[in-house]
């Protein structure tokens, strides 16, 4: 089932990037210089905690800022609540990819798991590597990984030992829940940008590999439900109140609110245009804060009904803002279409 996406293109600033994020180490960063449109530069790490799972799934492009030998350098990471990381996804200093586990010692990345051997990683260009991880066992916890770069699978199925047992979890279970990227010696020598991930609960239509994908932010062209008010701006239609590419344009001076329960607001948002390829998923993003008084939560609309289950709904709005997000890789069952999303309109209830 798909969790998350990001693009990068709905923030040019790294403040309001890490409204979306959960954790900077030092150095993440928001930069114009993505593969389509803006990209990230997670530094020393960029965090994103997401719920417990014994299967994750994902993939990202991401660019090397040099050609020269950097070392054994760790771009992704899984871990537990303890920090200590199952699996890590690393570059080494022959540009091949590598799978490790534990957290090593004197720098070293850990436990060797599984080796491509080859393709190199090219530098100064954009590759995809996506990254399939199985957790399952106690003592020790064991991972089940494969790898693709660019569409080609480099690692099959490669079995090892994680160097801990479920019991140093939180959960006491062979589950992870934080994701981390970063760049090789935590400078600004990597960007990433068109992010997926997936769990592997087999809940939504996503569970395996998706390829190469490009992700792309959309917003929205036309008022459907109103039941909620338009603050600020100068025309009476509320789309025009939520469209901006980046949130700080308007920010507090024009925007859509509503504090009645069962209050919907929807639109419709700009097509997407035609292309040969499918569309695994969507995500809704949404910005928000409640005023001072009182609690308040919401949730994703759209179709007709609410949408998504917690952790990704309802929501409780809190005095400052915060982007809350809900992926759909399932259309009522079915695939998304370019028509199905084209003719969707999508927004928020306020549900207490």
């Amino acid at each position: 089932m798909m969790q998350f996406l990001d693009s990068a293109d709905h923030y040019d600033q790294t403040a309001y990037m890490m409204l979306k994020w959960t954790t900077n180490d030092g150095g993440g960063s928001s930069t114009a210089s993505g593969r389509n449109g803006r990209g990230i530069v997670p530094g020393q790490g960029l965090g994103l905690t997401l719920d417990y799972q014994t299967g994750w799934v994902l993939g990202f492009a991401f660019n090397l800022q040099g050609q020269t030998s950097v070392g054994s350098g760790i771009i992704y990471e899984l871990s537990a609540t303890n920090a200590v990381p199952l699996i890590r996804l690393v570059i080494e200093n022959d540009f091949t990819l590598s799978v490790y586990s534990g957290i090593g010692q004197a720098g070293h990345p850990g436990n060797l798991i599984a080796t491509s051997q080859g393709p190199a990683v090219k530098g100064l260009v954009w590759n995809y590597v996506e990254i399939k991880i199985a957790l399952s066992g106690s003592t020790p916890i064991t991972a089940v990984v494969s790898l693709q770069l660019n569409g080609q699978l480099i690692v099959n199925a490669v079995s090892g030992s994680c160097q801990q047992n479920a019991s140093s979890t939180i959960t006491g279970l062979a589950e992870a829940n934080f994701h981390k990227f970063s760049a090789p010696g935590g400078g600004d020598g990597l960007i990433i940008d068109d992010i997926y991930i997936a769990d592997m609960s087999g809940a939504g239509l996503v569970n395996t590999f998706v390829g190469d994908v490009s992700l792309f932010s959309f917003f929205p062209n036309a008022d459907d439900i109103t039941n909620w008010a338009a603050v600020g701006g100068s025309t009476s239609t509320l789309f025009d109140h939520v469209n901006d590419q980046f949130a700080e344009t308007n920010d507090d001076t024009v925007y859509i609110k509503d504090g009645t329960v069962n209050d919907i607001y929807s639109c419709y948002y700009q097509p997407i245009p035609l292309f040969g390829g499918t569309v695994p998923a969507i995500q809704l993003v949404a910005l928000n804060r409640k005023d001072s008084e009182g609690t308040r939560t919401w949730q994703f609309y759209g179709n007709g009904g609410v949408l998504g289950s917690a952790p990704f709904g309802p929501f409780a709005a809190i005095d400052s803002y915060q982007y809350n997000f809900c992926a759909l890789d399932s259309n009522g069952g079915s695939s998304w279409t370019q028509g199905a999303v084209n003719g969707s309109n999508w927004g928020a209830k306020i549900i207490s």
